[in-house]
C-alpha cells in the first residue's frame, strides 16, 4: 500500500480550514447576537432567545471541536507516514 503524505496533509488542511471557517462564523454570530436588546420587549422572548442562542453556540462548538480533532488526526497521520517513509529511505540507503 502506498500513501502520499502530502495528499493526506492536503485533505487535513481542508478539514482544518472548515473548522476555522465555522469558528469565525460562530464568533461573528456571537458578537452580533450576544445582546438581545430586550427581544421585542418581552422578558419570556428574551429568555428564550438567549437560550436558543446559547444552545446554537454550544452545538456549533461541538462540530468545531470534532473537526479540530479530525484535523489533528489527519495531520498526525501524514506526519507519521512521512516519518516512516523517511526512516525506510534511510534504512534502504545504508
Amino acid at each position: 500500500m502506498e500513501v502520499d503524505p502530502p495528499a493526506v496533509r492536503q485533505q487535513g488542511t481542508t478539514v482544518c480550514d472548515l473548522a476555522e471557517h465555522l469558528r469565525e462564523i460562530r464568533d461573528r454570530w456571537d458578537r452580533q447576537t450576544n445582546s438581545p436588546e430586550d427581544a421585542l420587549g418581552y422578558r419570556e422572548v428574551t429568555a428564550d432567545y438567549q437560550k436558543a442562542d446559547s444552545d446554537w453556540y454550544a452545538e456549533l462548538t461541538v462540530y468545531i471541536d470534532v473537526l479540530d480533532e479530525l484535523c489533528n488526526a489527519i495531520s498526525g497521520a501524514a506526519d507519521h507516514y512521512q516519518g516512516t517513509d523517511d526512516h525506510n529511505a534511510r534504512q534502504y540507503l545504508t
